[in-house]
């Protein structure tokens, strides 16, 4: 195999080295992500003001949405 930079965010993450196998960092508390560069599950937005996710438990699939975005991931035949 080959070697690459883990990339941590140095904000978010408790060192710059990862696992050897999935590359994920050791984030913090709040943060999540490969890189611990995004808010953790649950939640979204600003990786230093995350807000939590507001998905429908009735249309939704899961309680968690985009990191990034908040979009959650609707139930087929609901939109929204």
């Amino acid at each position: 195999g080959y070697c690459s930079d883990c990339k941590c965010d140095p904000d978010g993450s408790e060192s710059l080295t990862c696992d050897k196998f999935t590359g994920q960092c050791r984030c913090k508390p709040n943060r999540g992500g490969l890189r611990c560069d995004q808010c953790p599950p649950g939640t979204y937005g600003d990786p230093n003001a995350c807000q939590p996710c507001q998905c429908s438990n009735d249309g939704a699939v899961s309680s968690e949405c985009d990191p990034q975005t908040g979009q959650c991931t609707c139930k087929p035949g609901v939109t929204g």
